[in-house]
């Protein structure tokens, strides 16, 4: 088994002079779930394409379990892949899709399509012209796992579902992925739902990558400072939120260097220091990268 599961190394890719991924490099250790968050149009989606060989990076290069991309489809067959807007030939039904999809990959196993089907409630001879948003997801969860691969994309996976089957998945089929050791890269609005199986947030803005997180770190980094302000504020200091009325703040802070530059400057009299939770913690760094440039 390889160490690094994916392995992007200054990767950069442009559509006309529009400028979407610039030289953006990170390693996923296999085992791993990892969540990148940023906002729309941030080439999220394109870094997805590329990892799957369905698009050409301008620069730079990638790994994917050890493999190239090379147009031969070779990466796809060993990975999973959750779209954030499905789509299938609308003269089929969904029966005729999965057999279709089946086709394409030696370790199908109808034994789990079967089984994704009953547990998503599933008619498989609805038409996929036609059918909702819901269905359309569920059809992409059941080709993304059916084959059984070690390693799966989902680019905001619970789009479009309920919130029962949204508990399912997360509770459910992303919980045994998990523990079976799929490396999973993923984008999801609602990242809080990923707390109990993500090991580390990745923050896309811009083209880069600006900040990584290992959850452990959140958990020891993530806090609320309070207190009386009795100074100018450095500069440099990075604060992710900030609240204050009269010279009463509340600030949230995620790393361990903000946090002692408040401790050493002094410029907060009685100062109160509070572990932020995870659910919390996410939905700021989402927040925050849905900030205006």
């Amino acid at each position: 088994m390889i160490d690094k599961a994916i392995i992007i190394e200054n990767v950069s890719r442009s559509f006309g002079k529009k400028k979407i991924l610039q030289g953006i490099s990170g390693e996923v250790e296999t085992g791993k779930i990892v969540g990148i968050l940023g906002r729309n149009g941030e080439g999220k989606t394109t870094l997805f394409r590329i990892l799957l060989d369905l698009l050409a990076a301008d620069e730079g290069n990638i790994s994917v379990l050890g493999m190239q991309p090379d147009g031969s489809g070779k990466i796809r067959k060993s990975v999973g892949y959750v779209p954030e807007r499905p789509a299938y030939h609308e003269f089929m039904k969904v029966e005729d899709v999965l057999k279709w999809r089946a086709s394409f990959y030696p370790t199908w196993n109808w034994g789990t399509a079967n089984n994704m089907v009953k547990r998503f409630n599933v008619d498989i001879s609805t038409a996929i012209k036609g059918a909702s948003k819901g269905t359309l997801a569920k059809i992409a969860w059941i080709l993304a796992c059916a084959h059984h691969p070690p390693m799966l994309f989902l680019d905001e996976p619970t789009s479009g579902l309920d919130t029962v089957v949204r508990e399912m998945l997360l509770s459910e089929f992303v919980q045994q992925m998990a523990a079976e050791g799929k490396t999973i890269l993923l984008t999801n609005h609602h990242m809080d739902e990923m707390l109990g199986v993500l090991d580390e947030v990745w923050i896309l803005s811009e083209g880069k990558f600006r900040e990584r997180f290992t959850m452990d770190e959140l958990r020891q980094t993530a806090h609320v400072v309070s207190g009386r302000l009795n100074g100018s504020v450095p500069e440099d200091l990075n604060v992710f939120e900030k609240e204050q009325i009269g010279n009463l703040v509340k600030w949230v802070v995620m790393d361990k260097i903000t946090l002692e530059k408040i401790r050493q400057s002094q410029i907060l009299d009685g100062l109160e220091i509070q572990p932020l939770p995870l659910d919390y913690a996410l939905r700021t760094l989402l927040a925050r990268t849905s900030e205006p440039a």
